[in-house]
């Protein structure tokens, strides 16, 4: 929560900091992403190590130039970085080192093929004149950031492709496994609606629309009622501050951006007082942008990995090598 320096948040719990007389910052996940999130926490906990935002932007973040400025959103120089925080402020603990009792969690890819790729390739090929044909004004916006548009239009369009193929999929997993709950999650408030209209009678939803008392009694509905075994739920706002035992299955319909939002959804059913092994199911369509978010969240990973443990290569993440792998196998039936 405080890793932009940009918030609010952020200024105002570092001038906390400066007036504690001491500093213990407490994270089961201290960056989600790049290394430029940790200088705010380390200059909370120890201002003297990287005085100079610049300084350590420059020797860890590979900043890039930009239009708009220069970019400190890269990752260089990590085994240095990982030695001096393991050496001066940073005591690290996994959760499979700690909590033993906790049973064991599998994932389970899911690959499949759109029923038509006609559409998705014709929004890939000619973004604009796909987009055009839908909506003139959203063309005209998005031909001042066509790359960075396109990108969210081809995720939503494929959440839209696959939508079908996803409920069929959760109709046959309460067929198969009566009495069993679910927990799926996805970016999309479409996805969300989605749900709930097929399965509105069984599920109870989490995003940004609840808040407050109703979030806290959405989630308690879930974990006691016999009536309830599905909870939809959008990444960020189901994905954290939660407990959802009750279920030992959660399903990513699709995926986050960031390797830290993806292990904190998975972990809303892998907590203390569950006490039967997790499943998590990945359900990717091949031949899409998912494949590239994969690789992306890979390299994200082996950079969180390679600050936190020191660890050039990914150990605790090993479903991306089995979706990459997925992929490569399948790619040609596309």
């Amino acid at each position: 929560y405080i890793k932009s320096m940009g918030a609010r948040r952020t200024r105002y719990a570092l001038r906390l900091a400066r007036d504690a007389a001491s500093v213990l910052a407490l994270s089961g996940t201290p960056l989600t992403n790049r290394p430029i999130e940790l200088w705010p926490i380390l200059q909370a906990v120890r201002p003297d190590l990287f005085p100079s935002l610049r300084d350590y932007g420059w020797r860890y973040c590979r900043p890039r130039y930009t239009p708009w400025g220069w970019m400190f959103d890269g990752a260089s120089n990590l085994d240095e970085l990982h030695r001096i925080l393991r050496h001066e402020c940073l005591i690290r603990r996994r959760k499979k080192d700690v909590l033993s009792e906790l049973p064991a969690k599998s994932r389970h890819i899911v690959p499949f093929r759109l029923e038509s790729y006609d559409e998705y390739r014709r929004a890939q090929e000619d973004f604009l004149g796909w987009l055009r044909a839908i909506s003139p004004a959203k063309a005209n916006r998005a031909s001042r950031s066509e790359a960075l548009t396109k990108i969210g239009y081809l995720l939503r369009l494929v959440a839209q492709l696959k939508i079908d193929w996803v409920l069929r999929w959760m109709e046959d997993f309460f067929a198969n496994h009566p009495g069993e709950k679910m927990v799926a999650l996805t970016m999309h408030t479409f996805v969300v609606d989605a749900v709930m209209r097929r399965f509105q009678k069984r599920a109870v939803m989490v995003d940004g629309r609840v808040v407050g008392r109703l979030r806290q009694e959405t989630v308690r509905r879930f974990q006691t009622s016999p009536r309830v075994d599905l909870l939809i739920g959008n990444w960020r706002a189901a994905g954290v501050g939660i407990t959802l035992h009750a279920s030992r299955t959660a399903v990513a319909i699709d995926l986050p951006w960031t390797p830290g939002d993806l292990l904190q959804g998975e972990d809303r059913i892998h907590r203390i007082g569950q006490h039967r092994d997790v499943i998590i199911h990945y359900l990717v369509a091949l031949g899409t942008i998912e494949e590239k978010q994969i690789k992306i969240l890979h390299k994200k990973t082996s950079i969180l990995d390679a600050i936190l443990d020191g660890r050039a290569k990914v150990e605790d993440f090993d479903l991306l090598d089995a979706l990459l792998k997925a992929m490569r196998r399948e790619d040609n039936m596309v």
